[in-house]
């Protein structure tokens, strides 16, 4: 029983630490599309090169150098080509070259092209789902309704509400 108890604990603790991260970059994203670029996302306490990527990314961020930031993470994203951590990172990127650009239809096709890349070959339901989000996001930004709204029914519905999605 104490084992069984033990294991329950172990296993609580696990998940936490592996989805908090994937959490919080779902909530720092929901906050971007929404125009509120104040917030960053904090890179984790270990030093492997994803985290240095990350870090560099982060500064980068702050300093609004977005076209860097797209240079750094399309680098570093083919060198990594399953890290869908740094793909998501790659979304926000282009949402914020999306607002900033004159030439934002360039970003557009960008943000589309790897949403569908994330949402066909990404194994993880969290980055699919927030793939999935980012594309009925897109859609609405373009005023394509109608896919938007097709789109939302590829999501679970723990999710999001389609009214939620359509909305924000």
């Amino acid at each position: 029983m104490i084992s069984v108890i033990g294991a329950g604990i172990y296993i609580f603790i696990v998940t936490k630490d592996f989805t908090k991260p994937i959490l919080d970059l779902r909530e720092l994203t929901n906050r971007m599309k929404n125009l509120n670029f104040s917030d960053k996302y904090i890179e984790k306490d270990n030093n492997d090169e994803i985290n240095q990527i990350i870090k560099q990314y982060n500064e980068l961020y702050n300093e609004e150098k977005y076209k860097e930031c797209e240079i750094l993470l399309d680098k570093y994203t083919k060198k990594y080509s399953n890290n869908y951590e740094l793909k998501s990172y790659l979304i926000n990127v282009y949402w914020a070259l999306i607002y900033e650009s004159d030439i934002d239809d360039i970003y557009q096709t960008k943000l589309n092209s790897l949403c569908k890349y994330i949402i066909n070959t990404c194994t993880t339901d969290k980055y699919r789902y927030e793939a999935i989000s980012q594309l009925i996001n897109l859609y609405s930004f373009q005023d394509k309704k109608d896919k938007a709204i097709a789109l939302t029914n590829k999501l679970p519905s723990f999710y999001d509400t389609k009214d939620y999605e359509l909305v924000t």
